[in-house]
């Protein structure tokens, strides 16, 4: 699916997380202020599309951060992804 076909709210959400980084549901709650409702349906939309990691915070286990799925480990980007624009 491209991103231009995602709701408003998702896309928002990806590009947040494209341009911050790793960000928690919180994070995304006050940088969109978006409500939480609105939060999760627009990252559970990126899940299913496979354009956001969901993975647990190495600081905290406890919370859940997201991060863009083109950026690897390194903090490289992955070429072989289209980046929306």
């Amino acid at each position: 699916m491209e991103t231009t076909t995602l709701p408003r709210s998702s896309r928002r959400v990806l590009e947040i997380i494209s341009t911050r980084g790793e960000m928690s549901h919180k994070d995304l709650m006050e940088k969109t202020r978006y409500s939480s409702h609105t939060v999760r349906n627009a990252l559970k939309i990126l899940k299913d599309q496979q354009l956001i990691i969901k993975k647990l915070n190495s600081r905290d286990l406890r919370q859940i951060i997201y991060l863009d799925r083109s950026v690897r480990d390194d903090g490289s980007l992955d070429n072989d992804r289209w980046r929306p624009g």
